[in-house]
């Protein structure tokens, strides 16, 4: 550094250079320690899973549904009126169309052909025979748990 007779100072090249690499350093710390200290989701491969955690069972009231990610699967976990859990594939076989809980008839129904599933996944009525895919549903500690397809 070179310095003028009025005390003030001038940065050469070199100084630039040492003041860009403290700046760099601060900066890869920072985001170092700032990705040690934030506590990161649980590595989730669904191969290896046995079950599957939804909520707890107090967050998912009477007469409801809600819709989980396992992998590649879509499932729809219902919670009817009178307190029964089961959990079947939200696809329909018949169209691949996203399904969906109605309340008032407490039945799971297909929007692009009419089909109507009873939440144990079985056809109450349309043009299919096919089934969907269901899933065991269990409750430990308040927690609700789903498990591999049947």
């Amino acid at each position: 550094m070179t310095q003028e007779g009025d005390g003030v100072r001038n940065w050469d090249f070199w100084d630039w250079c040492l003041a860009g690499l403290l700046a760099v350093t601060a900066t890869l710390t920072v985001v170092v320690v700032g990705l040690y200290a934030v506590p990161r989701a649980p590595l989730v491969i669904p191969e290896l899973q046995t079950a599957l955690r939804v909520g707890r069972l107090d967050e998912m009231p009477p007469n409801s549904a809600r819709l989980e990610r396992w992998g590649r699967e879509l499932i729809l976990v219902i919670r009817s009126s009178g307190n029964e859990l089961s959990a079947v594939a939200a696809v329909s076989p018949q169209d691949g169309c996203l399904l969906g809980w109605d309340a008032q008839v407490q039945q799971v129904l297909s929007p692009c052909s009419h089909l109507v599933y009873s939440p144990r996944g079985g056809v109450v009525a349309g043009l299919s025979d096919r089934p969907l895919a269901t899933y065991p549903v269990d409750v430990r500690d308040g927690v609700i748990y789903i498990g591999k397809q049947r």
